[in-house]
């Protein structure tokens, strides 16, 4: 099974080989250090949450953990202003967060752009990284085009949900979902219905793990809000901490697939021939 802790020690030591992206490159070679950009491309004023329900949060600057891509919905929306500061300060980078309220995985709506377009835009941006980190899930489960397959066939349903994603993405990239966690009602039920649907994935996708954000959230019950899959104040900054810990240890997981996936080497045998006289 491809699951992995990011809150255990080696996750906070490991590190890998910075790449840069194509646009990281150019940057560097023109003697400019990318920053922070909040907003949208190129670098604008920061989103007002309730007036446009997106905001992207980018820092090309090469570090100890990276590239790697972060896609989420308003479940991981609270403290955003500090993210990524605090990506930065646990060495994390080249990133890109691209946070947007009420998203669904594959399927477009107005000013609510789908994870699969989330990663188009980016590559249209120049970020094009080998390692994605998923904060998804609630939207398309409680309200998507997909619920009633979705409560009829739990398993077909979330790979109907989630493989668009997969395969915008890329076999040859390592992704890693947070499976999810509802505390009340539909929100519990449909969270471990969803969870044993993205396990069903892992043969059909070696690159592919899921990170235990259920299990922490379950013995923090205190950290949700009355809807059950929201997080106050103090969840929330618990919330972003353990994204943060995905995501230095996604770095760690594409090396381990890397080594894992790597094709055979093959030795030629080498055949010595005597001649008598």
């Amino acid at each position: 099974m491809n699951h992995a802790d990011p809150l255990s020690p080696t996750a906070e030591r490991s590190t890998s080989a910075t790449t840069l992206t194509r646009r990281a490159l150019l940057a560097t070679a023109a003697g400019v250090v990318p920053s922070i950009a909040f907003g949208g491309d190129p670098a604008g004023a920061a989103l007002s949450w309730p007036r446009r329900p997106g905001q992207i949060i980018q820092d090309l600057t090469a570090r100890a953990h990276g590239p790697v891509m972060f896609i989420a919905d308003s479940t991981t929306a609270k403290h955003c202003d500090r993210f990524g500061r605090e990506l930065a300060k646990r060495d994390v980078g080249p990133f890109r967060v691209d946070l947007n309220l009420a998203r669904y995985i594959a399927v477009e709506r107005p000013l609510r752009p789908s994870a699969v377009a989330a990663v188009k835009r980016a590559r249209e941006a120049g970020f094009d990284p080998p390692t994605y980190v998923i904060g998804l899930g609630f939207s398309d489960v409680l309200n998507g085009v997909h619920v009633k397959q979705f409560l009829r066939d739990p398993i077909a349903a979330t790979a109907t949900i989630v493989e668009p994603l997969l395969e915008e993405i890329g076999a040859d990239r390592t992704v890693v979902f947070l499976n999810l966690f509802g505390t009340v009602g539909s929100k519990s039920s449909r969270a471990k219905m969803f969870n044993a649907g993205l396990a069903d994935l892992l043969p059909r996708w070696p690159r592919l793990h899921i990170i235990d954000w259920a299990s922490v959230a379950k013995k923090n019950r205190w950290w949700h809000k009355v809807d059950g899959f929201h997080y106050t104040y103090s969840g929330g900054l618990h919330r972003q901490r353990f994204v943060i810990g995905a995501m230095i240890t996604s770095a760690q997981l594409r090396i381990d697939d890397d080594l894992r996936l790597a094709p055979p080497t093959t030795s030629v045998a080498t055949t010595t021939t005597t001649s008598e006289n």
